[in-house]
């Protein structure tokens, strides 16, 4: 059989920030790379500038940063470029697509070869007779905009004057508050499109390299023969949800083999020691705030600090176990927020949306624009990737049929390539209530129907994605490959990946170990 000849990747950039990101792309995908720019045979360069003096044999794969950027670089290679804004979709496997909405910088010019393209929209050009490939695609600008910027949700002033109201805005009654929503807000959204357009920019930058240099070895999301993730999750919004949603919910997530995750507020109704006795067999404790009254994200970050550390310490006592995680009221989500979590203890966090289509506090859409996790400041974020049950039934108007229906449909894709399913019901609305339990009951046994599919906690799966962050391939000087960041135990759970090409039907992924290939993977810590 034929031996694969694996490409050295090296990632470069002027600017630290604009490498920062560059090097989460990599690290996303877990192939091994280097930030030393050097020279030598089977090298691929991914830079955000024109590098001049290469040798020959040094394949060099550009994506500038800004309208600027595209025009220095059109200019350094004697070709012409222009801006649409247009929308882009490229496949990720024979079924799947990824959809981006952004600006595209159209390279022009006699030696240009347009190599990847989705029919209307040319990705990545080859420049005839050199090494050089041009990408239209700002892959850092766009990752900053949709992940970091999408990170952000700055409260309305219509949210803030409603909450300097004496009462909270829980005093106004939940079938008005989500009546007030309907007008702007549909049921028909063509949510696929917006869940991922982060997953649009990672594929682009794994084809890239592909195409570009030929096979890329990876390591995939989950432990070995797992296709995909599914967390079940419940905010427990009242004391009814608790004694009555609860119980009703429980008894269909034990008959799936199901444990879910809890989010409690600390100290918006009574709570005693014996309710957390009752729920432990069924899943584990996060914090869902204090007193769930929308107030936490207007706060200045000493005083979330010590709020959270408030909710987490109560529900510690009264749980007489650690709780390691928390969702926001609202889903309110802020970079400053994850920076209180981190320092009141938390380990992880799943209050952003990977999209909404109306969020309570900015009045506006919102998400991160990825369905899987990611780490900032210590903290795992873990996007809640399905669309929850109070936008579908009481925003949208949906029954819990038809809301069911949508999650499956959305789950699909999410499963489709790879990510992680988060589901957010409540106990206080209508899945939990006796009539609809069927519904919810047939939703969770398609949602595990797949063999591939692994039911995990959000802690548990925080855990994990932790460990995988730190896991990474590092080339040796003889060539050969060698996996860290882990126990021989937990290495071998990983999967390594051969990515062998890229096209109308999205990448090809063989299992390295069916060739031969000139490296060499020792599994153990040698970090």
């Amino acid at each position: 059989m034929e031996t694969v000849v694996l490409p050295r990747i090296v990632l470069a950039s002027e600017r630290a920030d604009s490498l920062a990101l560059l090097r989460e792309y990599a690290d996303f995908w877990k192939v091994p790379y280097s930030l030393e720019v050097t020279t030598g045979e089977n090298t691929v360069i991914v830079s955000t500038d024109p590098l001049p003096n290469l040798d020959d044999d040094v394949t060099v794969v550009i994506s500038s940063l800004e309208e600027g950027g595209f025009r220095r670089t059109a200019d350094t290679l004697g070709v012409s470029v222009s801006s649409r804004n247009t929308s882009i979709r490229l496949p990720y496997s024979r079924d799947v697509k990824t959809f981006l909405d952004t600006t595209l910088y159209e390279f022009s010019g006699t030696k240009l070869e347009g190599v990847i393209h989705d029919g209307d929209n040319t990705v990545l050009s080859h420049l005839e007779g050199t090494n050089c490939f041009l990408l239209s695609v700002d892959l850092v600008s766009d990752y900053r905009r949709l992940l970091y910027g999408g990170l952000e949700d700055p409260p309305s002033l219509r949210f803030r004057l409603a909450t300097k109201l004496p009462l909270s805005y829980n005093t106004i009654p939940s079938f008005i508050r989500s009546r007030s929503f309907r007008s702007t807000t549909t049921a028909n959204e063509p949510m696929e499109e917006k869940l991922g357009p982060v997953e649009c920019l990672r594929t682009i930058f794994l084809s890239s390299l592909v195409v570009s240099s030929g096979p890329v070895l990876r390591l995939g999301f989950w432990k070995r023969g797992i296709s995909h993730v599914l967390t079940v999750s419940h905010d427990v919004e009242t004391r009814r949800g608790l004694d009555v949603g609860w119980p009703n919910l429980a008894r269909i997530e034990r008959a799936e083999g199901i444990r879910a995750t809890w989010n409690v507020p600390s100290n918006r109704y009574p709570l005693s020691a014996s309710d957390f006795n009752h729920m432990a067999p069924d899943g584990e404790i996060g914090g869902h705030d204090t007193r769930h009254d929308g107030r936490l994200i207007l706060l200045g970050l000493e005083d979330k600090v010590r709020r959270l550390r408030l909710c987490k310490s109560r529900l510690e006592q009264l749980s007489m176990g650690e709780v390691r995680g928390f969702r926001s009221p609202l889903l309110q989500h802020g970079r400053e927020l994850i920076q209180a979590l981190a320092e009141a203890g938390f380990r992880f966090d799943s209050s952003a949306p990977s999209w909404e289509p109306l969020s309570p506090t900015s009045l506006h859409s919102h998400g991160v624009g990825t369905v899987f996790p990611f780490k900032i400041d210590g903290v795992v974020e873990i996007p809640v990737s399905l669309p929850q049950d109070h936008q579908l039934v009481r925003v949208a108007g949906m029954t819990p049929g038809e809301a069911a229906g949508r999650l499956l449909a959305l789950s699909n894709w999410v499963a489709s390539i790879g990510g992680v399913c988060v589901l957010l019901v409540h106990p206080d609305y209508e899945f939990a209530q006796p009539k609809y339990l069927q519904e919810y009951q047939k939703l969770l046994h398609s949602l595990t129907q797949n063999p591939g599919c692994q039911v995990m906690t959000l802690g548990e799966l925080a855990d994990w994605w932790d460990f995988r962050n730190r896991a990474h391939l590092v080339t040796r000087t003889n060539g050969s490959l060698e996996l860290r960041g882990g126990s021989v135990e937990q290495l071998q759970q990983l999967t390594p990946q051969l990515v062998t090409g890229y096209g109308r039907d999205g990448f090809k992924i063989e299992a390295p170990t069916a060739l031969s290939i000139s490296y060499n993977v020792t599994y153990g810590d040698k970090s």
